[in-house]
């Protein structure tokens, strides 16, 4: 079996070459854009604690139970940094103290 690109005549190098350039930059560009809009943390503030040791988090206007990451103990209306892990946002978990 014979690949189908092998069967496009192409007569000049230089012309693979600038295309092959023209791919691998966009394809770049591409993977800045990706990962300069990933967020990975976030500022939160503490609502409550739930009875498992996780705490009810304000992020974003929304409530979120969030592992606390750290030995701090929160009260109602503390400042928290929560991180996403691998800026995955269904992956929270508390990491500091604002």
């Amino acid at each position: 079996m014979q690949c189908p690109l092998s069967m496009i005549k192409i007569d000049n190098k230089d012309t693979i070459n600038k295309a092959i350039d023209i791919i691998a930059s966009e394809i770049a560009k591409c993977a800045r854009q990706y990962w300069q809009s990933i967020v990975f943390d976030a500022e939160g503030i503490i609502v409550g604690q739930n009875d498992n040791g996780t705490y009810k988090v304000m992020l974003n206007k929304q409530e979120y139970n969030v592992k606390n990451g750290t030995e701090i103990e929160f009260n109602p209306g503390m400042k928290c940094l929560v991180h996403y892990i691998s800026g995955n946002q269904n992956k929270k978990i508390i990491i500091a103290k604002l």
